[in-house]
């Protein structure tokens, strides 16, 4: 695989994994009335909840679409 095909695929799987942390945030907010209700959560709560989620996903998504060195 010479390095420009390297190169857009690891585009595409970055752009993928983007997109998959936006599409779950999305699912996760929409959820987030629920799931507060469901556990007796004040809001507050559920937003760490949520923004630690997010924030160890996007993490893994970018850490898996990196290149090795």
């Amino acid at each position: 695989m010479n390095s420009t095909t390297r190169r857009r695929l690891s585009l595409i799987v970055s752009a993928a994994g983007a997109m998959l942390v936006a599409l779950d945030g999305t699912v996760l907010m929409v959820a987030q009335p629920s799931v507060q209700r469901g556990l007796g959560a004040s809001v507050a709560q559920t937003q760490w909840t949520s923004t630690g989620y997010l924030l160890a996903v996007a993490a893994l998504a970018s850490a898996s679409a990196s290149p090795p060195a």
